[in-house]
């Protein structure tokens, strides 16, 4: 009952410090974004509760248990690296979030958003653990809200940023970071510098 009431708590504590002041500043990347973590959370609540009482949709191979966990492992690291790099590069003016410098370094090297990969990799890891209706769908809402939670921030910071972020958008992918990892190899093997730099 207690772990019932902390994360239920926790969730409606997230909803009013993020989604409420994004909704009042009509944010829509914001916006998007809190609502694809509440959904995330949501997800992982429902497993929690049900865990192996909840019936699958379909019976997957125990490989994809593994593979769950291991993208679950992979989200948190995003997200912490992500959260380190933003604070280290990005000179935000308040939280984490409202950067005033691009950062294209660390993490941001490889793939422009993430943190939002990060949801969306949770949200697949979430799925593959129990692909039970109630977390597909609470999954689902996930992972299409953080594909346009980057999609909108793309957006909002070519008008933060202009045509450096346009010049980044070029060179890093929004959210595959196998091919941003390719392309920073390919770009060391060629001879450029693998430190990246800052724009804003």
């Amino acid at each position: 009952m207690i772990w019932h009431v902390i994360f239920i708590g926790a969730g409606v504590g997230f909803l009013a410090h993020w989604l409420l002041p994004a909704i009042r500043k009509r944010i829509e990347f914001e916006i998007e974004a809190a609502c694809a973590v509440a959904c995330l959370w949501a997800a992982f609540y429902v497993y929690g509760v049900g865990g192996g009482g909840i019936a699958p949709l379909v019976h997957l191979p125990a490989g994809f248990s593994v593979a769950a966990v291991l993208l679950w492992f992979v989200s948190v690291g995003l997200f912490v690296v992500s959260l380190l790099s933003l604070r280290a590069f990005g000179k935000p003016t308040r939280g984490w979030e409202d950067t005033t410098r691009l950062s294209t370094v660390g993490i941001h090297r490889f793939v422009r958003h993430p943190m939002y990969l990060a949801i969306v990799l949770a949200a697949a890891a979430v799925i593959l653990m129990r692909p039970a209706a109630a977390i597909l769908s609470l999954g689902g809402g996930a992972l299409v809200l953080g594909f346009l939670a980057a999609r909108a921030e793309d957006k909002y910071d070519i008008a933060k940023f202009g045509d450096g972020y346009r010049a980044y958008m070029e060179r890093v992918p929004r959210l595959n970071i196998v091919l941003g990892v390719w392309r920073g190899l390919a770009g060391v093997r060629r001879g450029r510098s693998p430190r990246g730099r800052h724009r804003g």
